[in-house]
């Protein structure tokens, strides 16, 4: 499940998901039922050194998640769901919803 900060100024909300090692065209994002949902897969970072045919390759220490994830964010009662909007940097998936006029 990937980290979220969650950030609300006078007019929006904005939600940062620190997705670092996936592309952003493997992201799917979509809302139901005032739910905003996050999926997508992040593969096992390995050195392509380490991954070449037979060679021995052992893994002392592995902290870095890797896999299907997906979180599910409850929206609050005046986000405007049809306004959503998503951009990806830096390893950063950022979802800006408006608030409801």
């Amino acid at each position: 499940m990937p980290a979220i900060n969650v950030y609300e100024d006078p007019s929006e909300y904005a939600i940062v998901v620190d997705l670092g090692g996936v592309r952003g065209e493997e992201i799917q994002l979509h809302t139901e039922s005032g739910m905003l949902q996050l999926s997508g897969q992040r593969p096992a970072p390995a050195p392509r050194e380490l991954g070449e045919p037979g060679r021995d390759v052992r893994v002392h220490l592995m902290e870095i998640d890797h896999g299907p994830f997906c979180r599910s964010i409850e929206l609050p009662p005046d986000a405007d769901e049809n306004k959503i909007a998503a951009s990806y940097r830096c390893g950063f998936l950022w979802v800006v919803i408006p608030k409801k006029q």
